[in-house]
């Protein structure tokens, strides 16, 4: 199962369940300009009115831009495709695909904590689907014993750590009331997490092979 052609035909798939998913987001913006334009509101009132629903839009859009990265970085750099790829990568676009519903669900009811926990617990199953795939690749790697393990070995590290992060941020927008999507902010650590495993892989580089 495992071909070039393969892999980019289900790359070519996955990158245009991305598009419709950001394309469907604007929608609703799209229906305030119209309903906006019909009753004569002007620009200042209908951003003050609509404040959720645009800022959960552009939330969406950032997040669903950087979960798309994540995919486009793993399978530009890895080569494998089976089963197991397939199963995780389609339920990675059902995540996707879901994050419409979720933002307007957000947008309706941000003060909601199930609501929330639904839009962030999305985003972790989305991220783990990705871990998952790093880590299938990772061990790939090993069983061919092809070069930059170690880079792949940290690559796989910072993926399970942000979504660690997910997680936590998950049961606390759960458990605390009130928090809601502040909850994210704990996602600001992985660019140090990112950082101190980027600079433990340059070491294990540069020390002599024994």
């Amino acid at each position: 199962m495992s071909s070039p052609k393969g892999i980019e035909r289900f790359t070519v798939f996955t990158d245009g369940v991305a598009a419709i998913a950001i394309t469907l987001m604007v929608l609703p913006l799209v229906d305030l300009a119209s309903s906006a334009g019909h009753d004569g509101t002007n620009l200042l009132d209908l951003i003050r009115d609509n404040t959720n629903v645009i800022l959960s839009f552009f939330l969406s859009f950032i997040v669903i831009a950087r979960l798309w990265l994540g995919h486009q970085s793993l399978f530009d750099k890895y080569e494998v495709y089976n089963s197991r790829v397939i199963l995780l990568g389609f339920l990675w676009m059902l995540t996707i695909v879901l994050l419409p519903f979720a933002t307007t669900l957000i947008a309706e009811q941000a003060g909601d904590s199930i609501a929330v926990g639904f839009y962030i617990g999305d985003m972790f199953v989305s991220s783990l689907c990705l871990s998952l795939l790093r880590l299938i690749s990772v061990r790939d790697l090993k069983e061919r014993n092809l070069e930059n393990q170690v880079e792949a070995s940290s690559e796989l590290i910072n993926a399970f750590a942000a979504t660690g992060m997910l997680l936590v941020a998950f049961l606390i927008a759960i458990l605390i009331p009130g928090v809601g999507l502040w909850a994210l902010l704990i996602l600001f650590l992985e660019a140090p997490i990112g950082r101190y495993t980027d600079r433990a892989d340059a070491a294990k580089r540069q020390a002599p092979v024994k």
